[in-house]
């Protein structure tokens, strides 16, 4: 009766464990595809006749330190890259400015940021990028962030549907849709819209899609930045059902 009652401890003791490990588990997937934290890492300087203003997203409490790491340094370098540029350009102006005698205002770079999306394990972002280099209005270029957290790879738009789908022909129907819904607002003919392309610019959001142009690409400036929202339900049965659950 003993030896019974000992085998029948061992056994709820083992099925405890698993039952426990399991739970472990499933807790440490809980965590690592709960929200990332995102803080904003201000940058501020006036250095050579160039100011700059940026707000950047910084990730913290990644359990990868060194991927964490990575994204943030991908997130940063683009504008530190362009800032530099902007100050070799302004170089080139100022020795101009003398030659022909005019004045230069100073130049500025400026960047915010908006997250679309960030859960189960998907960041989707995009940074405003705002640079005045003289002329009648500064420019502002919109640059996509789509980031798989778990192995840091982007996550492109193909990537968002299912091989060999036609995605690009439901999408541009769905872009002239809405086109069509203010045409007056567009540029026509070939200066307008053509197609979308295989490196368009876009974000992810719950149950769906954004699509990005720049300014002047299908729009006079005074239109801003053209984005078309796509809900998952207008793309049919042509999206990557993984990618899907992970943006419910």
């Amino acid at each position: 009766m003993k030896k019974v009652s000992s085998i029948t401890i061992l056994l709820l003791l083992m099925v405890f464990a698993i039952t426990c490990l399991g739970c472990s588990g499933n807790l440490l997937t809980s965590l690592q595809e709960s929200p990332v934290t995102i803080s904003t890492e201000e940058i501020k300087d006036l250095k050579d006749n160039l100011e700059l203003t940026l707000k950047l997203p910084s990730l913290n409490g990644m359990k990868d330190e060194t991927l964490q790491q990575d994204i943030n340094n991908r997130f940063r370098s683009t504008f530190k890259q362009r800032q530099t540029e902007m100050m070799a350009e302004r170089e080139e102006m100022e020795k101009e400015a003398e030659q022909y005698q005019f004045e230069l205002n100073p130049f500025a770079l400026a960047t915010d940021y908006m997250v679309t999306y960030n859960n189960h394990g998907l960041l989707s972002l995009y940074i405003d990028q705002y640079e005045y280099t003289g002329g009648a209005h500064g420019m502002t270029y919109r640059r996509p962030y789509n980031i798989d957290l778990k192995d840091g790879s982007d996550i492109k738009l193909a990537d968002v549907f299912k091989p060999d789908s036609n995605y690009k022909v439901v999408i541009d129907k769905a872009i002239q849709a809405e086109i069509a819904k203010n045409p007056e607002g567009y540029f026509e003919s070939e200066m307008g819209f053509q197609g979308i392309g295989d490196d368009q610019f876009f974000t992810l959001q719950p149950g769906g899609i954004t699509i990005y142009f720049q300014l002047y690409d299908i729009a006079p400036y005074a239109f801003g930045i053209p984005e078309f929202k796509i809900p998952f339900s207008q793309l049919g049965n042509m999206v990557n059902p993984d990618l899907q659950k992970r943006l419910d």
